[in-house]
């Protein structure tokens, strides 16, 4: 299980990505952090894709759209067609794994689907109705800037259809995501939201999807802007992780040192970090 989140920010010139890292193998009850992105770029472009559920099948996704810019490079300026592109890679790797797992074991040629509405034995019926009942087991949410220096940002899942989220400009995918959406709509964060605060609370919606078995505490982030994508580095993450530790720790904890307190300045060295991302912003907040 995962949690993705990703928001606008900066009013509307920066897109926050924050996944956590964790891999499960749902076989074997297993779970555990590790060096897994779950934030993938889209080739060169500067179009980028959170992932959720199966990694395999969202690598796919993510590569036949990336090896598609590469052979047509006008794609990525073009936020329709990569939505369409991202939309067919999609339904085309669901087709293929139809195939492979449904049809070929039971020795059907790949066109058979088409054809299958003809059939009226209960037998192939059945494999008709479990073809369509395939699921992908795969979320995506597709961040990126326009010609026009816009954000855009839209969401690919089973069976393959795009939906536009540019006017929400935040979601969140996997299974924390109702925990993560939560923390965001209830501190009423927006477009407009400085980035230093975005970046920190998008952490925390994250941190708190923790509470469902399968989302890992350790994470990645990266800020889009229309210039470059940013990756949040070790330095600022740890002080993120420390102001959060001490922001929800038990005020009555018998352990807690008398002297305990957020890092020094730690507000100042967030904006610090958020105008060098957007040096010709400077947030008031």
């Amino acid at each position: 299980m995962t949690v993705c989140v990703a928001a606008f920010a900066a009013k509307s010139r920066a897109i926050v990505l924050v996944s956590d890292k964790a891999l499960t193998y749902a076989g074997a009850g297993m779970q555990s952090d590790t060096n897994v992105k779950k934030i993938l770029p889209i080739g060169s472009s500067p179009w980028h894709a959170l992932v959720a559920g199966d990694s395999t099948f969202a690598d796919e996704v993510v590569s036949h759209c990336s090896t598609a810019i590469a052979s047509d490079p006008a794609l990525a300026e073009d936020v329709e067609a990569i939505i369409q592109r991202v939309s067919q890679e999609y339904q085309a790797t669901r087709k293929r794994r139809i195939v492979a797992q449904i049809l070929a074991p039971r020795l059907l040629p790949e066109d058979w689907l088409s054809d299958a509405a003809t059939q009226h034995d209960d037998y192939f019926r059945s494999i008709a109705d479990e073809a369509a009942r395939f699921d992908c087991n795969c979320w995506l949410v597709i961040c990126g800037f326009n010609t026009a220096g816009k954000p855009q940002m839209f969401s690919v899942d089973a069976p393959g259809s795009p939906a536009c989220l540019n006017s929400v400009g935040m979601h969140a995918i996997g299974g924390g995501a109702t925990f993560a959406l939560g923390r965001l709509l209830s501190i009423e964060l927006d477009k407009d939201t400085p980035l230093e605060q975005m970046l920190y609370h998008a952490f925390h919606a994250k941190a708190d999807a923790e509470v469902i078995q399968g989302v890992g505490y350790e994470w990645d982030a990266v800020i889009l802007t229309a210039a470059a994508a940013t990756e949040v580095k070790k330095p600022i993450k740890a002080l993120i992780e420390k102001v959060y530790n001490l922001a929800t720790v038990d005020p009555f904890d018998p352990t807690l040192a008398e002297d305990e307190a957020p890092p020094r300045n730690w507000k100042a060295q967030l904006r610090k970090f958020s105008e060098g991302v957007l040096p010709s912003l400077t947030s008031k907040k």
